[in-house]
């Protein structure tokens, strides 16, 4: 395993701990119904504070998408691991039966 995989493959683990733990759960619920709720009970006339609350919402997106982004990079990491493993197998088993490559 290369020091690159070594890497995603963590940070993949601490991404899933993190997005896996019932506290962030409760945190991303609690975050989604409260800009929701101030989206709701902002006047529509206050196209200032709608805009600052939808850019809050894309920001609050781009944070659950960046853990999960590093959870599929990990995943992606542990593919190309075990294609390579595979690989490695099926070459040693070749050479064994006195296949060259």
């Amino acid at each position: 395993m290369n020091s690159q995989d070594a890497h995603d493959i963590a940070r993949a683990e601490e991404a899933k701990s993190v997005l896996a733990t019932p506290v962030f759960k409760e945190a991303c619920n609690r975050i989604d119904a409260e800009l929701r709720m101030m989206r709701e009970s902002t006047n529509l006339k206050d196209s200032d504070m709608h805009t600052r609350l939808i850019i809050a919402e894309q920001m609050w997106g781009k944070l659950l998408d960046h853990l999960r982004s590093l959870m599929m990079s990990g995943d992606y990491a542990r593919e190309r691991l075990r294609l390579r493993e595979n690989f490695a197998e099926r070459a040693a088993a070749a050479v064994r039966r006195g296949i060259r490559f």
